[in-house]
């Protein structure tokens, strides 16, 4: 069995997605799974006991996550269809429509979107088709398809077990508070929540192979002589995150826009590599508390742990309080380094723009590629016309503002020819370290827009 067939068996296990169209290799391996699995589903009347398989996972799952439970997790099982409902129902209520219309406005302006695609269906076709489980806060319940054949619904449990276990220490309602708002925050704060419980599926799951949490030399080498693999390869497929975000993309449909699908595969890829980097390079905790008491705010922090130890690392541009005469803002966010090098380069790699190889360590990853190293902070802005909007030349008359700051001004100008080669429609000006692109404008009004987002704190 190749790496990459381990790799995609990884990922069906924790979001058994179902086969994305067009990928034949996908479908040839999910096929051979399923026949291994035929019958062992929750939904086959089995007579699986999804609450014995809580109570028996409960114990290592405690203490892999150094969290205690603190009441039993109620479960349920439902169907498909009831999960793509349930998935609607979260789009709707954390991207209502103001809000989703302009997000689809800004990424479209920015190359993000094509014309053709449409933001909501595209989330939800993504999101409910990867579904294999979720933890539900609304009634503090874990719920499991009844579908998934068993085989795979262990470490989903595990994982969702932990988000349980999360709620219970930390009230995540609390907890995430309004990091909604933002973007770029609710990107790293999710980085934490699925990174640790990915990070504890992963050492559960391979601690019941009798393989320990984390593998050692020996036993990488002895399970990659019997799986046809060399040890550097295991170690690095299962030593850290357990996921590959080239071989977790295989199952994502083909049309899935860049930047979904990086921030679909972020919190889990890249999420599971920072928070399995501070356990191992702060044993004196544990439980991770530290990542809950001062969850980082940017993905630059996730990126880069360095950023994030040091405590000090604040990014520019708060929301913006000056808007342009004739114009009101509709809605405003941080793109954030991930979304920032989507936009700069159009790859569809999570772990893109970190200049540390997502580790704990000396730097890993050519910084000679690494156009979003130096991000200091940005904030995209949609602009809506109050009346006749004079000067403007996208439908509906709105216009769109991105402003980042960089390290200095030769990364600032970098960042300008490739803004400038990736959007030629865009009016784009290098101001020192700080770079501003207006689509949508022109005359007085696009110098009302540059001088307005130049004022921006």
């Amino acid at each position: 069995m190749s790496t990459r067939r381990i790799a995609l068996i990884c990922f069906t296990a924790l979001l058994l997605a179902g086969p994305a169209a067009g990928q034949p290799e996908v479908e040839e391996i999910l096929d051979e799974i399923r026949a291994m699995t035929r019958g062992l589903s929750l939904g086959s009347g089995d007579g699986a006991d999804l609450a014995d398989v809580v109570a028996s996972e409960m114990p290592a799952v405690e203490r892999a996550a150094g969290m205690q439970s603190k009441q039993p997790v109620a479960t349920r099982v439902i169907s498909r269809e009831e999960a793509h409902a349930h998935v609607a129902r979260l789009v709707a209520e954390q991207l209502p429509p103001a809000k989703l219309q302009a997000m689809e406005r800004a990424w479209r302006a920015l190359g993000l979107l094509t014309p053709e695609q449409a933001l909501g269906p595209a989330i939800e076709q993504l999101y409910a088709g990867q579904a294999g489980g979720f933890y539900d806060q609304s009634t503090r319940s874990m719920v499991l398809l009844g579908d998934v054949p068993m085989l795979f619904q262990v470490p989903v449990v595990r994982h969702e077990l932990v988000h349980a276990l999360q709620d219970q220490n930390w009230d995540l309602t609390a907890w995430l508070g309004d990091a909604g708002q933002d973007e770029d925050r609710a990107a790293a704060m999710q980085a934490v929540l699925e990174g640790h419980a990915t990070d504890v599926m992963n050492r559960v799951t391979l601690a019941s192979m009798g393989l320990g949490g984390d593998l050692d030399p020996a036993q990488a080498a002895e399970l990659g002589e019997l799986l046809g693999t060399d040890s550097a390869g295991l170690e690095e497929l299962l030593g850290s995150s357990g996921l590959d975000a080239g071989s977790l993309g295989a199952f994502l449909p083909a049309d899935t826009p860049a930047v979904l699908r990086v921030q679909l595969l972020f919190p889990y890829v890249v999420g599971a590599t920072f928070v399995a980097g501070y356990r191992k390079a702060h044993p004196e905790d544990p439980g991770c508390q530290a990542l809950y008491r001062r969850p980082p705010r940017t993905s630059a922090e996730v990126l880069d742990p360095t950023l994030w130890e040091s405590g000090t690392f604040a990014p520019d541009f708060a929301s913006p309080g000056i808007s342009v005469p004739g114009f009101g803002v509709q809605w405003t966010s941080s793109l954030g380094r991930l979304i920032a090098w989507v936009l700069l380069t159009e790859q569809a790699d999570a772990s893109a723009g970190d200049p540390s190889g997502g580790q704990w360590g000396a730097n890993s990853r050519d910084t000679a590629v690494v156009l979003g190293s130096g991000w200091r902070g940005d904030r995209v802005a949609v602009l809506l016309p109050q009346g006749d909007p004079p000067g403007t030349e996208l439908p509906g008359g709105h216009v769109v503002a991105w402003v980042s700051r960089w390290r200095d001004g030769a990364e600032a100008a970098a960042v300008g020819k490739a803004l400038g080669n990736r959007l030629p429609s865009a009016s784009v000006r290098v101001l020192g370290d700080r770079v501003v692109a207006v689509i949508g404008a022109k005359g007085g009004v696009l110098e009302g827009v540059v001088k307005a987002v130049l004022a921006w704190k």
